[in-house]
């Protein structure tokens, strides 16, 4: 999945949207880390230095 082409993003969160709602009202999904290629992660397994570092 390219998220940098608005297809495939757009594709991603309708999907995203849809496990939200349709499931477990908790959000469940991945976190890209720098670099177009992961590592990918269960979003609720990801630390807050490695949000701060991804996000800076």
């Amino acid at each position: 999945m390219d998220l940098t082409n608005e297809q495939d993003l757009t594709y991603t969160l309708s999907r995203w949207e849809n496990l939200i709602s349709s499931q477990s009202q908790s959000p469940y999904g991945f976190v890209h880390c720098a670099g177009y290629g992961g590592p990918y992660h269960k979003i609720t397994d990801v630390s807050l230095e490695e949000w701060d570092r991804i996000f800076r």
